[in-house]
This record gives structure tokens, C-alpha cells and sequence, in this order.
């Protein structure tokens, strides 16, 4: 196993064994494998053991969902574009369906205790950065609120819809109707 890997490498492989594999299941062979770490060097990385990789592999992900799926939602471009770049994010971060949410796969067994108040917090901040463009689109706050809530609904069951079946029409079918479902009966904004 190559004993030089760089941390963003190492923690992008966590990840993936994370989505594949859930907390609970990734033992820790199986971590230092998908990191391509070996046993030293393992814990070399993360003397905190599998606490450590996952805490890892959630800030990597985390700061990953920010560049592609909530820095889109700020900016200059009109709501409906900055909405559609936010759908783009998702279909690139979640790799068109294939990818588990670790939001997902964190908020269980072991794992929960762990991220609980992490979770809670990047949910509440997906939904009010989706309301927040609602809002300036002329949507009432807490219709905002709610269809900011509803979005995130959809798009975390689409992800375990295509997880338990093996398919990802769930997801492209939840990615086309966003901004639609988002941005309608809106009112018309006066410049």
C-alpha cells in the first residue's frame, strides 16, 4: 500500500467508503484499505481510530457540498439560475444518484452521537440558503421555509430510493422538478 498518499486523498477515499459502507459497517480493515493506508500508517493519520476518519471523511464532504451545492445559491444571477447551479451541484456531488449522503449514513448507529449536532446544523443551513433565494424571488418566507424543508425531503429520499433499488431515476426525476416545484405561483419580482 503506498504510505505516501496526501490527507485530501486519504479522506476522499474515506468518504467513499463511508457512503458505501455506512459507520457501523467500515471496520476499520476495511478503512485502511479503501484509504489505501496500512495498519502504521493508519494510525499514524488517525490515532482517534475510526472516530477520526469519519470526522475526516464529514468535513471533507461537508466542505465539498458547500463548493458544489451552497455557493451556488449566493451570488448575483437571478434566483432560478442560482437554483438550477445549486440542482447542478447535487447531480455532480451525489455522482448522479450512485453516491450515499453521509448525512444519511451518519445519522445512524454509532455514528449518530458523533454528528448529531452537525447534521442538524448543515440541514438547517441547506434549507435556509434555499429560502433565502426564495424569498428574494418574491416567495413568502414561510412558504420559503417550507419548500426550502420539502427540496431537502425529496433529494435525501431520492438518495436512499436509489441506494435500496439499485437505480437513479429516483434522483433524476427529484433534480428535474427543484426548481419548478421551488419557483412556482411566484410573484413577480419589480426591478
Amino acid at each position: 500500500m503506498n504510505q505516501r498518499l496526501n490527507s485530501r486523498t486519504i479522506t476522499g477515499r474515506l468518504v467513499e467508503v463511508f457512503r458505501r459502507e455506512g459507520f457501523d459497517g467500515a471496520s476499520l480493515t476495511v478503512l485502511a484499505r479503501g484509504a489505501g493506508l496500512g495498519r502504521a500508517s493508519f494510525y499514524h493519520h488517525f490515532p482517534g481510530g475510526k472516530a477520526d476518519m469519519a470526522r475526516a471523511a464529514y468535513e471533507r464532504a461537508s466542505r465539498d457540498f458547500t463548493r458544489a451545492v451552497l455557493a451556488p445559491l449566493a451570488g448575483s444571477a437571478t434566483p432560478a439560475e442560482r437554483l438550477q447551479r445549486m440542482v447542478n451541484g447535487l447531480d455532480a456531488f451525489y455522482d448522479g444518484g450512485r453516491g450515499s449522503c453521509l448525512i444519511d449514513v451518519f445519522s445512524l448507529g454509532g455514528a449518530r452521537a458523533l454528528f448529531r449536532t452537525e447534521i442538524a446544523e448543515a440541514l438547517a443551513y441547506w434549507a435556509h440558503a434555499i429560502a433565502r433565494v426564495l424569498i428574494e424571488a418574491g416567495i413568502d418566507p414561510a412558504e420559503a421555509d417550507r419548500r426550502a424543508e420539502n427540496v431537502i425531503i425529496a433529494v435525501e429520499g431520492a438518495l436512499v430510493m436509489c441506494r435500496g433499488s439499485g437505480r437513479t431515476e429516483p434522483f433524476r426525476r427529484v433534480l428535474e422538478g427543484i426548481v419548478p416545484a421551488l419557483l412556482e405561483g411566484r410573484r413577480a419580482r419589480v426591478a
